[in-house]
């Protein structure tokens, strides 16, 4: 089984050219674009890492590293 890699971050080039590259490499990967999304995708499948993008739109990303600390060890 592949290990489950999240990719946050709002700008849309970034987060995709992440996605493929990845999943070229094996990956199984999900995506989100703001906190909302990536605490909703943790919960429905948790991720072995998750590449975080620290200056979200919608929230500081440090805020959100703090949540899943907690929510998602």
């Amino acid at each position: 089984m592949s290990q489950h890699i999240l990719v946050v971050d709002d700008e849309t080039q970034i987060r995709e050219l992440l996605s493929v590259y990845l999943i070229k490499q094996g990956f199984k990967v999900s995506s989100a674009a703001t906190s909302q999304e990536t605490l909703t995708l943790l919960k429905q499948d948790p991720a072995d890492l998750v590449v975080l993008d620290i200056g979200l739109a919608d929230e500081d990303g440090l805020k959100l590293l703090a949540d899943i600390k907690k929510n998602h060890p």
